[in-house]
């Protein structure tokens, strides 16, 4: 590894410096000498993401994959199919990932997929991160836009439909730390505009155009 040649690290070490590395910005976080050496030696982000590519090279390990993948999204859409192939070796280590990251993983990869035209791949990943998590929006918009793209409509509308019968549907009242009274329905406002737009769409007869996609030069 060419930036710690003086200074031998574990691979245990080196994924925890990884994730590190991934909360620059965060309020209060303190960084490692090794954290602070590679951020004065970076003159942007993408370099900082290489050094994340580099501590993880050769580390066979969940955490390893998962950081690599996640670099490489950072870096740009040319690097999406070695994206995907990194989620891909982390699918098989699904176990291995707490339920907030199995969610943040099979979410990344159908989005990955969807980059790449394949519809059907991506929607599987969204399935199963509805299966996980149902109460947020976009478990269910994941779905129904990858639907729209395969040229169901009905099923669009389906799934939103049935996110308006779920319990996370109805707005949640309540009081601040002053005692005042909120409302949040926010749940319910993202089901009902994805909702109108899908219906919108059917009335108009809107049929999904993949556009032509781009030569990325390598």
């Amino acid at each position: 590894m060419g930036i710690f040649k003086s200074v031998k690290l574990t691979p245990q070490q080196r994924l925890d410096l990884s994730e590190e590395l991934f909360y620059i910005g965060s309020i209060g976080k303190p960084f490692s000498k090794h954290a602070q050496k590679i951020i004065k030696g970076s003159k942007d982000r993408h370099q900082i993401y290489d050094k994340i590519l580099e501590l993880c090279s050769g580390i066979n390990h969940h955490r390893a994959y998962y950081y690599k993948a996640k670099a490489l999204t950072f870096k740009g859409a040319k690097y999406r199919v070695q994206v995907i192939h990194q989620y891909e070796i982390c699918m098989t280590m699904l176990p291995s990932f707490s339920k907030k990251e199995r969610i943040d993983l099979l979410n990344s990869l159908g989005e990955a997929y969807e980059g790449e035209y394949e519809f059907v791949k991506s929607l599987d990943c969204f399935m199963k991160s509805y299966s996980i998590n149902k109460s947020i929006p976009s478990a269910y918009c994941n779905i129904a836009l990858i639907y729209s793209k395969l040229g169901d409509l009905d099923m669009s509308i389906g799934i939103l439909n049935k996110a308006t019968k779920s319990k996370y549907y109805i707005p949640v009242k309540y009081k601040d730390l002053f005692g005042e009274e909120h409302t949040n329905d926010t749940f319910k406002t993202v089901i009902d505009s994805k909702l109108a737009k899908y219906k919108e769409m059917k009335e108009r007869g809107y049929v999904y155009k993949p556009r032509q996609k781009r030569r990325i030069e390598s």
